[in-house]
């Protein structure tokens, strides 16, 4: 199956190259003829718009120029669609992790913009937990083995969902 797969590709990238070789050779046939005109030389010559930019709108030109010609841009190979695909799972992973450009750029597994405060997180979620533990023992002994629903919580200990999603995110 694998190898099935590869054959494809490499026939894909094969008819690739050269559709993309007839298309770059008609959009530089075209360009050429545009930059050895009369009008793209007196612009060029009078030096009022950037050399950088004149080019630029002449490339710009023969490339609508050869598609009305019918000479198109080929399409991006299958294997290279797959890759672009977008879905759900991607979607929920960018939630947890923010922006995901920084897990695959760092060396580390830690994101790069919340690198540091890993360990104090981890400290602050643990500290939360064994508080609320703590709590619920005290409860536990104190009464008839049954916390009341309505004993006061001592605010500091209670995880906030912002410290949870810190926390996962760092």
């Amino acid at each position: 199956e694998n190898k099935e797969r590869l054959l494809e590709i490499a026939t894909e990238e094969e008819q690739l190259k050269q559709q993309l070789g007839v298309y770059f050779d008609k959009v530089n046939d075209i360009q050429s003829k545009i930059e050895s005109s009369e009008k793209f030389t007196s612009l060029l010559k009078e030096g009022k718009v950037p050399k950088q930019e004149i080019k630029q709108a002449a490339r710009e030109a023969a490339k609508k120029a050869a598609e009305k010609q019918g000479v198109v841009h080929p399409p991006l190979p299958s294997w290279w669609q797959e890759r672009m695909t977008y879905d759900w799972g991607d979607a929920l992973i960018d939630d947890l992790m923010g922006n995901s450009s920084d897990l695959t750029s760092s060396p580390s597994v830690y994101p790069i913009y919340m690198g540091g405060e890993y360990g104090r997180l981890q400290r602050k979620v643990e500290r939360a937990i064994r508080g609320l533990k703590d709590q619920e023992r005290f409860l536990l002994e104190e009464g008839s083995g049954l916390p009341s629903p309505t004993a006061a919580i001592d605010r500091k200990n209670v995880l906030s969902d912002k410290l949870i999603s810190d926390f996962i995110r760092a």
